[in-house]
């Protein structure tokens, strides 16, 4: 169930992230509960993280149509942190100390970059969150997975930069009477 949910979610993130931010902070908040439900809920079936994943979905959606500043902070928080954890669990480190302090430390630089650079900080963590959602949801081969990730995260920011600058209004030619 998680791969079907993981891999809509992440594609709309790594497409729709910057210009729909409720879908962002609700995808980050799906993935960041699904990824601590199941950690927690080791035992029970999958539905029961899903449940939890969609829960703090929705409650990130709410936070970001309704109280802006807290979600866009809560959003950074949960996509640093969430993007540092997906990354480690990719190269297979070991969680100790020292890994967790990394998922802490980017939990602050996601917030330190939605804050100075909304925009950018927007697109990229859109377009990351997206892309290991999607690798996630698919469960490719370890050897291939960074290659993978490089590759949608990079389109996933050329869709975003690209699709949804504003366009500029064509000259005309004046015509010759």
């Amino acid at each position: 169930m998680f791969a079907l949910i993981g891999l809509l979610i992440g594609i709309a993130l790594l497409l729709l992230g910057r210009k729909l931010f409720w879908l962002f902070v609700g995808g980050i908040g799906f993935a960041l509960g699904f990824t601590i439900a199941s950690q927690v809920f080791k035992s029970s079936p999958e539905l029961i993280a899903v449940i939890i994943g969609l829960f703090f979905g929705l409650l990130g959606a709410w936070l970001a149509r309704s109280i802006q500043r807290l979600a866009i902070a809560l959003a950074g928080l949960a996509s640093g942190g969430y993007l540092t954890y997906a990354l480690l669990e990719l190269i297979k480190l070991e969680k100790g100390l020292s890994f967790w302090i990394l998922v802490i430390a980017g939990a602050v630089l996601g917030v330190i970059l939605i804050a100075a650079i909304f925009e950018w900080a927007l697109i990229f963590l859109s377009s990351a969150v997206g892309s290991a959602l999607i690798i996630q949801a698919l469960q490719l081969k370890l050897a291939a997975s960074p290659l993978v990730f490089l590759i949608l995260m990079v389109i996933g920011v050329l869709v975003q930069t690209n699709l949804f600058r504003p366009r500029r209004p064509r000259m005309t030619r004046p015509s010759n009477y």
